[in-house]
This record gives structure tokens, C-alpha cells and sequence, in this order.
């Protein structure tokens, strides 16, 4: 509920979807929309969004925490699936295309 209030409070912004930790991932959410990636899109930029999408890796990287993603707007997913936890390596980034088994 607190995402969809979020969604409507603020257009345009992340809108997710949050599922309940597993074994190995202490959070787990899906964006459902991206305001970077719909800014690249809007003006011809879409072949930046890797670089752009790669920066998580550094930002949870930073805070201890390890991310993992399997689905991403930029290649054309119907939303961006991250899991992230402890303490697994997440650096280097893997490239976010359809021939890449890390996606």
C-alpha cells in the first residue's frame, strides 16, 4: 500500500513493488517504473542506461550490501527485478543484454 500511496503522492517518481526476504536476499523489489530510464527514452539516450543501471553496483557496493538483477527496463523488461544482501561481492558489473547470464 505504501508504494502505490508513494506512486500516487509523487508521478513519475519509482514506483516498486516490494516481496518479502528470502534465504539469501535480505530485500527483494521489482521498479516498476524509472524516471532515469524514461528521461533516456524521452530524449535518445537509452544507450547510456547501462552506465546508469551499473552505478547501483557501486552504491550498494559502498554500503556493504551485495546486488543481483535479473530483469531491467533499459532492455526491455516489464520492470527492473533487484535482490540485494550480505556480503557477497557485487563489483565488477555485468553488461545488461540479453546474451549476459548475470541479467
Amino acid at each position: 500500500m505504501k508504494n502505490a500511496a508513494n506512486a500516487v503522492k509523487y508521478p513519475g517518481s519509482f514506483e516498486t513493488q516490494t516481496m518479502p526476504p528470502d534465504s539469501v536476499y535480505a530485500i527483494n523489489f521489482r521498479n516498476l517504473l524509472c524516471p532515469v530510464y524514461n528521461f533516456a527514452v524521452k530524449m535518445g539516450y537509452e544507450e547510456y542506461m547501462p552506465y546508469m543501471c551499473n552505478l547501483d553496483y557501486v552504491t550498494y557496493g559502498i554500503m556493504g550490501l551485495s546486488l543481483r538483477r535479473e530483469k531491467v527496463l533499459a532492455d526491455g523488461d516489464g520492470c527492473c527485478f533487484l535482490q540485494k544482501g550480505k556480503p557477497a561481492a557485487s563489483w565488477p558489473p555485468h553488461i545488461l543484454d540479453n546474451g549476459d547470464p548475470l541479467k
